[in-house]
């Protein structure tokens, strides 16, 4: 009896519990159909949409109108990935864009084309032409350097070329004046005729290739004495206008004339023979020497003799301004090689069949000249 009534009592509770079941069950037999393709297109919206053809979660669309595609912003990227693909392709075209706007490592054309064609020059692209500039400006300032070497080496040669030049012009003309024998010594001539011709065309070689580095500036004002020797003069006066003229004397006959240059100096010795049973003289004037400006071919050379040591060895001092003896030469021609110098004249030149010309030429050993004159 007493099972029954649990028997009875869990049947009563099963029923309870099985009541709202079975009122459920209609319901779910008819969904348990096939869903139908309406159904599935709003369920599958309803957790997800579509958007050319790229799967975007509710919420993520913000304001999306047709044609456009909404973008995350490049703090995620970086957050979400670091040194990702997204990231560098943001930061290159970031890049590239500043450095077109900013105009750094772009050409000035390449920045004015870009900014018309209103499109942004790409990294690569501005590098290379930036190299491209880079080697143009170092091959120019190459090609600047070779010509200036080109252009020294061409003077150069050309001053080679006016230097050979005037040593042979000079030897020529020292074949002429003073022609030596078979053992190498001066030939010993007296009133002797030259070819007056060949004379002036050489000295007119001379005068017509000037030393443009030298000259008669570099010769006074230098501090290197340089001493040279009278070989040929144009007339007895144009040798008394420089000398003393004591050569002139009964007796005498003038053997040598020297003329030493540097300093702002100059000094003039005179080797003067004497007839008889004489020893030679030596006159020696000293002076000053000043150049004046002049645009002139010929340079001006103005000459203050302010001393003189006499053949007895005694100086005489000028003592005053007014007995310093004042003259001008006009130098035609100066170089290490020889001197070309003329009097003075309204009409200027060398004078007429070179009347008024000095011609001086080096001399490398003037006090072995000297001791074989017997003057040193």
């Amino acid at each position: 009896m007493l099972f029954q009534s649990q028997c009875l009592s869990l049947a009563v509770v099963a029923g309870v519990a099985i009541a709202p079941a079975l009122a459920f069950l209609p319901t779910f037999i008819s969904h348990s159909s096939p869903p139908s393709l309406a159904s599935v297109q709003s369920q599958h919206a309803s957790s997800t949409s579509l958007h050319m053809g790229r799967a975007i979660k509710r919420g993520g669309l913000k304001d999306i109108s047709p044609g456009t595609v909404a973008k995350k912003s490049s703090k995620k990227k970086k957050k979400g990935k670091k040194g990702g693909s997204s990231s560098s392709s943001s930061s290159t075209s970031s890049a590239s864009a500043g450095a077109a706007s900013s105009g750094v490592g772009v050409s000035s054309k390449l920045s004015e084309w870009a900014s018309d064609a209103g499109e942004e020059v790409p990294a690569a692209s501005a590098a290379v032409v930036e190299t491209v500039e880079e080697k143009t400006s170092k091959k120019e300032g190459g090609d600047k350097s070779k010509g200036r070497k080109t252009r020294q080496a061409e003077r150069r040669s050309e001053e080679v070329e006016r230097q050979r030049l005037v040593e042979n012009t000079v030897d020529d003309l020292l074949d002429i004046f003073d022609p030596l024998d078979e053992e190498g010594q001066s030939k010993k001539q007296r009133k002797v005729e030259f070819d007056m011709p060949t004379v002036l065309n050489k000295i007119h070689l001379l005068i017509d290739n000037p030393n443009p580095s030298t000259g008669l500036k570099g010769l006074t004002a230098g501090q290197k004495l340089r001493d040279y020797r009278m070989v040929w003069a144009g007339s007895d006066d144009a040798i008394c206008h420089v000398g003393t003229g004591l050569h002139n004397v009964p007796l005498a006959r003038l053997e040598e004339v020297f003329l030493t240059l540097g300093k702002k100096r100059i000094e003039v010795k005179e080797v003067i023979r004497i007839l008889g049973p004489f020893p030679n003289v030596r006159n020696t004037l000293k002076g000053d020497v000043a150049l004046p400006k002049s645009s002139s071919t010929a340079s001006k050379m103005k000459i203050e003799y302010d001393s003189m040591i006499d053949g007895t060895g005694k100086q005489i001092l000028a003592g005053s301004e007014t007995n310093k003896r004042a003259l001008e030469l006009d130098v035609l021609f100066a170089d290490e090689n020889a001197i070309v110098c003329a009097v003075p004249s309204e009409e200027g030149g060398v004078g007429d069949q070179g009347s008024k010309v000095l011609f001086f030429a080096a001399e490398e050993s003037l006090n072995v000249k000297l001791e074989m004159l017997r003057v040193a």
